[in-house]
C-alpha cells in the first residue's frame, strides 16, 4: 500500500477517533435541561444548582418520578464499542423493593441492548432482563462521594468503573420487553429517578459519552503516523544530501 492510499485511510478513520461528547457540564452554572436534555419535571421534585452540580431531590414521597433524559449526539454503536461518563454523588437513597433505586443510569445503544443499572448508597446493581426488571448482579463502594464513574459498552457486555477502579460487569440487556421508553428508543440515555418504589437526593456534575476506536483502528493510525514520519525523515535526509 503507497503513502497516498495510507493517508486516504487515515482521513477515514479520523472521525472514528474523534474525543468525548460533553452532554453536560455543571460548571456552566445551568441545568441539563438547558444543556440538551430533557426534563421530566412532576410534582414533588426539586431541581437546584449548587457549586459544580446540579441536586436533583425526590425525597419527598417515593411515587415522584424525575430525571434527565435524552438521545445521544450519535449512534451508539455497541458493537464497536461505547463509554458513559457520569460525575455523580448519591447524598441518600431509600427503597420500598430490593428490585429499585431512586437513582438509575440507563444507556441504550443503536440495536436496543443497553443496560440499567440502579444505585444504592451503597452498592450499584444491574437490572436484569428475565425476568424484567429484577435485581442482577452487583458491586458495592460508598456511592456518597462524589465519584467519576465510566460506564463501557461493548460487544455483548458492560464494565462499569468507578475513579478508575472496577465495580461490577456482565452482559447486556434488551428491555424492549417493557415497551415503553427509553427501553424501545434507539440511543436513548436516561440519569434520574424513574420508579414509584424509591426516592434519593443526587448532585450531578458532568456527563459525556464517545464511540470507542476498534483495535484495527488504533493499528491502522498508528501504522499511517509511523509511515508519515519515516516519510518526512527520509525527505529531510535528502535534501540535506
Amino acid at each position: 500500500m503507497n503513502l497516498r492510499s495510507l493517508i486516504l485511510l487515515a482521513l477515514v478513520a479520523e472521525p472514528m477517533l474523534a474525543g468525548p461528547v460533553v452532554l453536560y457540564d455543571a460548571t456552566l452554572g445551568t441545568t441539563p435541561g438547558t444543556q440538551g436534555w430533557f426534563y421530566n419535571n412532576p410534582s414533588g421534585a426539586v431541581e437546584s444548582i449548587g457549586a459544580g452540580f446540579v441536586d436533583l431531590d425526590t425525597t419527598s414521597a417515593n411515587s415522584v418520578k424525575a430525571g434527565y433524559g435524552r438521545i445521544a449526539p450519535f449512534a451508539l454503536d455497541i458493537a464497536g464499542g461505547v463509554r458513559l461518563r457520569f460525575d455523580a454523588q448519591l447524598n441518600s437513597e431509600t427503597h420500598s423493593s430490593n428490585d429499585r433505586a431512586g437513582f438509575s443510569v440507563i444507556a441504550i445503544g443503536s440495536g436496543l441492548t443497553g443496560i440499567e443499572l440502579g444505585f444504592w448508597t451503597d452498592r450499584v446493581f444491574a437490572q436484569n432482563q428475565a425476568p424484567l426488571f429484577t435485581h442482577g448482579e452487583q458491586g458495592f463502594l460508598d456511592t456518597t462521594n462524589l465519584t467519576s464513574y465510566d460506564l463501557f459498552l461493548s460487544g455483548s457486555g458492560y464494565q462499569l468503573w468507578g475513579d478508575g477502579s472496577l465495580i461490577l460487569s456482565g452482559a447486556l440487556r434488551n428491555y424492549g420487553a417493557a415497551f415503553i421508553p427509553p427501553y424501545i428508543v434507539s440511543n436513548s440515555l436516561f440519569l434520574g429517578d424513574d420508579t414509584s418504589s424509591a426516592r434519593a437526593d443526587v448532585r450531578l456534575a458532568y456527563v459525556e459519552v464517545e464511540t470507542l476506536p476498534e483495535p484495527a483502528t488504533i493499528l491502522l493510525s498508528s501504522a499511517v503516523l509511523l509511515t508519515l514520519g519515516l516519510f518526512r525523515f527520509s525527505r529531510r535526509g535528502k535534501s540535506g544530501a
